[in-house]
């Protein structure tokens, strides 16, 4: 037993010895970590069907995933959606009630921290606007931002059937009788502290400076703003 500890004492002595050890450890550890890397938790949205990514967002590897991944995958599934894709309107319509109530609780809350991103950085663009000129420019490109995707909403409307016209219609008067229903219940206070909670008063009142400019400069160009709209979406 005493000349196999020699030995092995002997073998760890020599540099060469040394070298090949660390290389190998080295050299593991680089493989895990591709691996471990490799091992992204958010699915490709390209990579997907409409269905597929329907399944995804009504998943529990969905509901498990981080808030950053979350939006990660909804950016970029928003980016590769094909809005005239019949499967991508299908997949929503063939919903059940339970499953849109679902949807609405584990994309819902990722869509307003989206939408409260993008507000700020739309507020904190306008503000660092230095003159008039500049802050006009930025809010008309906003504007023509929001013309072109109602040019492109009619585009799509104009080629629809009597059919597909009289569900989107059916549609609407839902979501204005839903939008008619959560005004008389008043304000969600659980979202209002949620609100209150994620913005000082200062950022609540430059809010409410640039929605009120945005919609200055949408009467001095005879464009009606629709209800809620304060900023890119």
């Amino acid at each position: 037993m005493s000349e196999k500890i020699t030995a092995i004492k002997s073998f760890f002595k020599k540099p060469l010895t040394w070298w090949i050890t660390g290389g190998t450890l080295l050299l593991g550890g680089a493989v895990f970590g591709i691996v471990i890397l490799a091992a992204d938790p958010v699915p490709d949205p390209k990579k997907q069907k409409p269905e597929d990514r329907m399944n995804y967002l009504l998943s529990k590897d969905f509901a498990n995933l981080s808030m950053k991944d979350k939006k990660r995958y909804l950016r970029d599934s928003r980016r590769n959606r094909d809005r005239n894709n019949p499967d991508r309107r299908n997949s929503f319509r063939n919903l059940s009630q339970e499953d849109r109530k679902k949807l609405r609780e584990q994309v819902g809350p990722v869509f307003r921290e989206m939408f409260r991103e993008r507000r700020r950085e739309s507020v904190n663009k306008y503000f660092a606007c230095k003159t008039e000129e500049e802050k006009n420019a930025y809010l008309d490109d906003i504007l023509n931002g929001m013309q072109k995707r109602r040019a492109e909403q009619e585009a799509r409307r104009r080629n629809m059937t009597d059919a597909e016209k009289k569900a989107q219609e059916k549609r609407r008067a839902q979501r204005q009788a839903q939008g008619a229903q959560r005004a008389n219940r008043g304000a969600n206070p659980s979202r209002m502290t949620s609100r209150l909670d994620n913005s000082s008063p200062e950022d609540r009142a430059k809010a409410t400076a640039f929605r009120n400019a945005l919609r200055k400069r949408a009467a001095q160009r005879g464009i009606t703003m629709r209800r809620g709209r304060g900023g890119r979406g």
